[in-house]
């Protein structure tokens, strides 16, 4: 689950992976005794419960059974002290909306404000010993390897864009002297792919800032979110510039990848928050356009699906009577098979019929001939004269 998010983090050029190391060293240093619960750094969208501002940042997520004493931690010991107070609960939200949404303006004012000097050829061992240097110079926020540094041993200081030039200048006139603060041992470790220790960029500078944020911990978030008036009042700090605000859905519907790591970039305008505002409009026109687009495409996917399980009930419905009208076949080949088998009989039996009354009648003229017929003599009988015949007596009258 995602119990917050951390401002004043640029979740492009700060590594999530140094974000990590650095709050797991802060916990550890407030509770030596105490293992540190298991969580992960996510860069993801945050926005107001009315959707009206939004930002983008790293969220601190953890197994549910440990949200509420993460929480406590996350807001508890060094965290309440400026240069660690970056947390802000996802409970603020609903509880503290004013401080909530001054804290994602924070947020996206980091991304409008910062500049980046970079710095190669040292190895971690070496910044260690440079670093608190460099960090003590105002205007300096942040300094994190980039994924550069096991090849060029490459480093990004973060800095004000007020004062990057003069940054640059003061780093620039004690980068010797900050070389030989490193062990000549440690330099000599350096692998042979770095080049010399030096400053790389002259004027670069990419987008980021970071303003340290002292009773509840809401107050102090309050207190911390107060970078100036007129910041709070700008409602372009609602959302994050167009580079961060939709970037890889933006990139996708513009077909174009935008570099983040460009060598030099030149110093903003005075309208370069309306620019961005308006290029902005224009990125929210098109996402719209796709969005439109991508709806017809899925009312058609789904005119397909209705006719795809249409076709598969109709298929369904052709395999059942496929079924029944093979049964019905072989049920009928069946009784053609039994039907056969009693005409078999019935001509086996007339035939063995045919041939018996033959043989009878065969024998019977056998013994005729063996035996022949004898015919009893007949008694003769005296001949006798027929009977006298008589006068007639009647007379006429």
């Amino acid at each position: 689950t995602s119990i917050g998010f951390l401002k004043d983090i640029h979740v492009v050029h700060y590594p999530k992976d140094e974000v990590y190391s650095n709050i797991c060293e802060v916990i550890k240093k407030d509770n030596p005794t105490k293992a540190i619960p298991a969580f992960q750094i996510i860069p993801q969208r945050i926005s107001t419960s009315d959707k009206q501002a939004s930002t983008k940042a790293y969220t601190i997520q953890c197994v549910k059974t440990d949200a509420t004493y993460l929480g406590q931690i996350l807001t508890q010991g060094s965290f309440r002290l400026s240069p660690n107070q970056i947390f802000v609960p996802f409970k603020f939200k609903a509880t503290k909306p004013d401080v909530f949404l001054q804290c994602i303006r924070k947020q996206n004012d980091v991304y409008y404000k910062t500049w980046v000097i970079k710095v190669e050829g040292l190895q971690r061992a070496a910044m260690d010993h440079i670093k608190p240097s460099i960090l003590i110079q105002q205007g300096v926020f942040h300094v994190v390897p980039t994924n550069k540094l096991e090849s060029h041993g490459e480093w990004k200081i973060m800095v004000d864009q007020g004062k990057c030039a003069f940054i640059h200048r003061t780093l620039t006139t004690m980068w010797t002297k900050l070389v030989n603060m490193i062990p000549p041992d440690i330099l000599g470790q350096a692998p042979t792919t770095y080049p010399s220790p030096r400053i790389s960029s002259k004027k670069a500078r990419e987008y980021q800032d970071s303003e340290p944020d002292d009773d509840s911990y809401g107050s102090l978030l309050t207190t911390g979110t107060e970078v100036s008036q007129e910041a709070q009042e700008d409602q372009n700090l609602n959302e994050p510039p167009a580079l961060y605000s939709v970037a890889s859905y933006a990139a996708a519907v513009l077909g174009s990848a935008i570099s983040l790591d460009s060598a030099q970039i030149s110093s903003p305008t005075t309208s370069t928050h309306s620019e961005w505002h308006t290029e902005k409009q224009e990125l929210e026109a098109k996402i719209q356009k796709q969005e439109a687009q991508m709806e017809k495409q899925a009312e058609l996917i789904e005119m397909i699906q209705a006719e795809l399980q249409e076709k598969l009930s109709l298929s369904h419905d052709l395999q059942e009577q496929l079924a029944q009208a093979i049964e019905l076949a072989h049920s009928r080949d069946q009784r053609h098979e039994e039907m056969m088998a009693k005409f078999e009989r019935l001509m086996s039996l007339q035939e063995q019929q045919y041939q018996h009354p033959q043989e009878e009648e065969h024998s019977f003229l056998s013994a005729l001939d063996d035996n022949p017929p004898t015919t009893p003599s007949r008694p003769t009988k005296p001949n006798k004269s027929p009977p006298t015949k008589r006068a007639n007596t009647n007379a006429s009258p």
